[in-house]
């Protein structure tokens, strides 16, 4: 993807199966399946066709502790992300995080030029009212590439 924009959203809210499947639908239903995912998967590569009318697959994927779902679409792909479940076994040694429903999506820039950044900023705005976020973000990879990288040691 090229001048692609980042989302990235953060949640307390527990991924169950039911929460699962509610942001599973949201993001194959917006706006009459926009963003809907062609080939999802619980692993790299993604090459399984996603189905919308059976999310049992999926929703199993991320609902499960440490559970993942990743997406994309598009040939060249133009949208891409993954949702993690980031709770952790009943026995682990360790609590979960704070923030264990986390979800990243990426969008190839010329397509959202193509389909309009207001779709987009719908799309983020939906989604953060469904995951019941408490943080979100959508910038441009090269915006929070340069805001994230501290200097290299070479520099110093």
């Amino acid at each position: 993807m090229k001048n692609e924009l980042e989302m990235t959203l953060s949640s307390r809210r527990s991924l169950t199966e039911s929460v699962a499947k509610e942001q599973i639908t949201a993001l194959s239903e917006f706006a009459k399946g926009l963003v809907r995912p062609d080939k999802a998967s619980e692993l790299e590569p993604i090459k399984t066709p996603f189905d919308a009318a059976d999310l049992t697959v999926p929703v199993q994927w991320l609902a499960k502790p440490h559970g993942q779902f990743l997406y994309r679409q598009g040939h060249p792909i133009h949208l891409a992300g993954e949702m993690w479940n980031r709770t952790l076994a009943p026995t682990s040694r360790f609590a979960s995080p704070i923030f264990s429903n986390y979800w990243t999506g990426r969008f190839d820039g010329q397509w959202a030029v193509h389909v309009g950044m207001e779709k987009i900023e719908d799309f983020v705005s939906e989604m953060f009212r469904v995951t019941g976020s408490d943080f979100a973000l959508l910038t441009t990879g090269t915006d929070r590439k340069a805001k994230n990288q501290g200097k290299s040691a070479t520099a110093i």
